[in-house]
């Protein structure tokens, strides 16, 4: 047995879940609800504004189908005994860990790859058109958003001793980057200059901003797209004017590399690689019990 039929297995086991089949249920009807919105309420209706809007529930949902695809998808196997005897046919634990991983990433992308579809036919019988080069930049970027979290979760998963463990931090880390990471961020920021960020603030403070996966992927995302992706409540302690201004406006001198669009897409790489790479050097060390 190697890593390729773990992946299949994994795959099968995932696309069962009655609470990612909910979640790929709830991400459907949103979309289409926020169709209907951009065809009856908006002044001008447009492909291109569907697709901004598109941000909201993106954000909402595919990170907690993602977390909940992956942060069971180890420690379970290892509590209720069903991992020792995987491990007694042949696979390695590196295997079980990298096929678990891609795996579950079939099974979440592939949810990903079935909404966009979706949001094209709502768009193309709502609007009359499909803004095929956005749907197919910000499609990719949820992919990529997809397996960070993904990531995440089977990395918590492999070192999480129990269940309740892994989804405590499951939880923890979809509030953290959701909600309080701007606060976080800004905080720091506070403590490093003794005053609020302003409408220009140092480089660091965005790269810093951009270490969540959420914020990278909106940097790629309207990097992508015509407009601007439409994001979930979060605390902004900056100054309403940053709106108006533009990004490289914002940063005080030149814009470093790390802030282009394609270094955020790096970020979200290392988010899904990472963590299954921290949760396999203790994975291989551990007791299965």
């Amino acid at each position: 047995m190697t890593w390729t039929v773990v992946a299949r297995k994994e795959v099968a086991y995932a696309s069962r879940s009655r609470m990612l089949q909910s979640l790929g249920a709830v991400l459907f009807g949103l979309i289409g609800l926020v169709t209907l919105v951009v065809w009856r309420v908006a002044e001008d209706p447009s492909a291109e504004a569907l697709a901004s809007e598109l941000g909201v529930p993106l954000l909402l949902i595919v990170p907690i189908a993602s977390l909940i695809a992956g942060y069971t998808a180890i420690v379970g196997e290892r509590r209720s005994g069903r991992l020792a005897l995987l491990l007694g046919l042949s696979p390695t634990r590196r295997e079980v860990l990298l096929g678990t991983f891609l795996g579950r990433s079939a099974v979440v992308a592939g949810v990903v790859v079935a909404a966009f579809a979706l949001a094209a036919a709502f768009s193309a019988v709502a609007v009359g058109s499909v803004p095929f080069a956005d749907l197919v930049g910000l499609g990719a970027a949820t992919v990529l958003l997809a397996l960070a979290f993904v990531g995440i979760a089977v990395g918590i998963s492999a070192v999480a001793s129990t269940r309740g463990r892994a989804m405590a931090a499951a939880v923890g880390c979809y509030l953290v980057f959701t909600l309080f990471w701007e606060v976080i961020v800004t905080g720091v920021y506070y403590a490093v200059n003794r005053q609020l960020p302003g409408v220009e603030v140092e480089p660091w403070f965005f790269a810093l901003e951009r270490l969540s996966p959420m914020l990278a992927y909106e940097t790629v995302s309207n990097a992508l797209i015509e407009g601007e992706l439409q994001s979930v409540v979060t605390v902004d302690a900056r100054p309403p004017e940053v709106h108006a201004t533009p990004f490289d406006e914002q940063v005080i001198g030149e814009v470093p590399f790390y802030l282009e669009p394609w270094f955020s897409a790096v970020l979200l790489l290392a988010w899904a690689v990472l963590p299954v790479l921290i949760g396999l050097h203790r994975f291989e060390r551990g007791d299965l019990r």
